[in-house]
């Protein structure tokens, strides 16, 4: 634009800032006003003239280029106004041009508006697609000592550095302000930099394979904010409470040589609510000095494959204790007596249309043909954080028989591998729900909006409670009493208790433990009930009953809790 000050041409006795005023400029013949109308009518031969608040603007490429202020859209002339204005520039007369309609100028502001916003659009939208490929750009595993990460550092809210090939993390994890969640899983390390310790938003922290870490690293006990801390498959010999952080919720140290834990650790436990020791070299479980007070939340447990020799009753008693997990101590527990006529070879089984069904934490589920029968083969992983595969077909052998509808049948074991050989249910049985993850800790993931028929609800919950009747009559106990076990068949609320994979025989405990063992399980159960009835349509009097016999279930005191064989009789009651 060439533009040109109204004020100016104010001072030579022309209109401020209106069309006339720039005609009776470029009619004029006076000296003085030769360089800005000489200007004003090279740019005019280019397009047109416009006029806006103190501002004269000339479109084209006139000298005295200008910032114009409050500057209007200009509207370019369509007649022959470089031949007009040189007739001008000769004294010659010529017509008065006329002004703009204002529809014109308007749709003109409109057309501006809509191509900024456009412009804006465009990059506002580059700037989000920016963004969105650094928020999917693979962190690699020197992000901690990179400089083209720092600055985002500070804004990282998860963060994994498996398999990263690590001897030591970092100090600069201390600047990731905002993580709270840390993967350090497939690593060497042996400990953790205090520095960690600035990560005051952590929540989740898993160190898994670092077989040359031997104590829990001194920095977790300064992290208030961590809950969730898995620390599997490591070196650990210890669990001393200087090191642990003061409010954990769900610990996982399987897989591990701890042999003790020391009485500060038993008291950081308060506020535990899934603890994880399966697989390492504990010979006693006690709970410390005021195991009412350090186990006060805890609500599962996991003790297979330890040298445990005993299990205090004050253990069992813990009020919110729901799930134990004891197979794998020949010392505490033991077998029972076997059957034998179930055995057979892996040979005899027909995989030839196998297809993976499922697969759990002590195995995994394929179709096969036995006998010509359509059968089911888990395939037994020899340890898990369960138990033990011996373990397992010792409980499959033990409760073989007239078993009731509502558990799955075994047609048979295999030694070795081992493996046991099931029932194949319908194509359309699915699981009653999924199971918890670490946010959820101890409860079952259900369907948003899941309801259930109050026919459903006591068919699923009088079958579960009559398998679980049987089981605890030959002395077995399920171990993992929840809805992601359960496999409902068809809506009529048919289901089937499976995976036997915690189970464990406790008939050789002392009679007092036999009995809360089994009011730990009927704590399990009403859990189940609870999830159930609170999910029923209408029916509001079958729902209260059946959260009634969960409350009874529930009870804080395990002795006062029914056994199986009431709850049947319970339920029974209810329609």
């Amino acid at each position: 634009f060439a533009c040109v000050d109204t004020k100016e041409l104010s001072r030579h006795a022309l209109l401020h800032s209106s069309s006339a005023g720039v005609q009776a400029l470029l009619l004029s013949n006076r000296p003085e006003h030769t360089t800005i109308r000489r200007a004003v009518l090279d740019a005019q031969s280019s397009g047109g003239v416009c006029v806006a608040d103190d501002t004269v603007c000339a479109q084209g490429k006139g000298n005295g280029a200008c910032a114009a202020r409050q500057l209007q859209p200009c509207m370019r002339r369509n007649n022959s106004s470089s031949n007009k204005l040189a007739a001008a520039e000769q004294g010659l007369p010529k017509k008065k041009m006329p002004k703009p309609q204002p529809w014109l100028v308007l749709l003109s502001q409109r057309r501006v508006a809509l191509a900024g916003a456009l412009v804006a659009f465009a990059v506002l939208y580059a700037f989000s697609r920016q963004d969105e490929a650094k928020d999917n750009e693979e962190i690699p595993c020197d992000v901690l000592t990179n400089p083209r990460w720092a600055p985002r550092l500070p804004s990282l809210v998860e963060l994994s550095l498996r398999n990263c090939g690590l001897t030591e993390l970092p100090a600069a994890i201390g600047q990731c302000a905002s993580l709270k969640k840390l993967d350090l899983g497939g690593n060497d390390l042996t400990d953790l930099p205090m520095t960690l310790a600035k990560c005051t938003r952590l929540e989740i922290l898993f160190v898994l394979g670092s077989r040359r870490m031997q104590s829990v690293p001194k920095v977790l006990a300064r992290m208030t904010s961590l809950t969730r801390l898995g620390l599997k498959s490591n070196g650990l010999t210890k669990l001393h409470g200087d090191a642990l952080p003061p409010h954990l919720i769900h610990a996982i140290f399987t897989d591990n040589q701890i042999t003790t834990i020391d009485e500060e650790a038993w008291r950081k436990f308060s506020s535990i609510r899934k603890l994880m020791l399966a697989n390492n070299k504990l010979t006693s479980f006690t709970g410390g000095t005021n195991p009412s007070k350090n186990l006060a939340s805890l609500e599962l447990v996991r003790l297979a494959n330890n040298d445990l020799q005993s299990l205090p009753d004050e253990v069992l008693r813990a009020p919110r204790l729901a799930w134990v997990a004891l197979a794998g101590n020949p010392r505490l527990v033991g077998f029972g007596q076997l059957a034998s006529a179930l055995e057979t070879t892996m040979a005899r089984i027909d995989f030839s249309d196998a297809v993976a069904l499922g697969k759990g934490a002590s195995g995994s589920v394929r179709s096969a043909s036995f006998k010509g029968t359509p059968c089911a083969v888990k395939e037994l992983l020899e340890t898990s954080s369960d138990g033990a595969a011996r373990d397992e077909l010792a409980v499959h052998e033990r409760v073989a028989g007239e078993t009731p509808s509502t558990l799955i049948k075994t047609l048979a074991i295999i030694r070795e591998p081992p493996a046991v050989v099931m029932e194949r249910l319908t194509k359309n049985a699915r699981d009653l729900a999924r199971p918890p993850t670490i946010i959820e800790v101890t409860r079952d993931r259900y369907e948003d909006g899941e309801r259930f028929s109050s026919a459903f609800s006591i068919t699923l919950l009088k079958g579960l409670a009559e398998a679980l009747r049987y089981l605890h009559s030959k002395r077995v106990a399920h171990g993992d009493v929840y809805g992601h076990n359960t496999l409902v068949l068809d809506s009529t609320g048919a289901a089937k208790l499976g995976d036997f994979g915690a189970s464990f025989y406790y008939g050789e405990l002392a009679p007092s433990a036999q009995r809360l063992i089994e009011r730990v399980e009927v704590r399990a159960f009403g859990v189940l009930c609870a999830e159930v009835a609170t999910r029923i349509v209408g029916a509001a009097a079958t729902r209260d009953r059946l959260l009634a016999v969960a409350d009874d279930c529930l009870q804080g005191d395990a002795a006062a809790r029914p056994s199986f064989e009431r709850l049947v009789a319970a339920l029974g009651n209810v329609n």
